[in-house]
């Protein structure tokens, strides 16, 4: 199976009281901080690792929301690089 690459667009806003926010363009209600470019990144990727899991939990582990149905689930890891 020949999985195509997705990717994402960093975006980083200065701050000069906390010095860069950062979000993916592609998924924005994600948001992470940091004092530099590499540490705001670090911390985007941790959030964006949280959220991911905090979805899978309450949509397909809970059980509530698929009631009746028959539903699979295939993990995928994707590995970050950058460009």
């Amino acid at each position: 199976m020949n999985i195509p690459q997705i990717e994402l667009t960093a975006v980083f806003v200065t701050d000069t009281q906390k010095g860069f926010t950062a979000f993916f363009a592609q998924v924005p209600h994600i948001i992470a901080e940091g004092k530099s470019i590499e540490e705001a990144t670090l911390n985007l990727f941790h959030t964006l690792k949280i959220a991911f899991r905090h979805e899978k939990t309450e949509k397909f582990e809970g059980g509530d929301r698929c009631m009746n149905t028959e539903v699979i689930t295939k993990s995928f890891n994707l590995i970050t690089a950058t460009t």
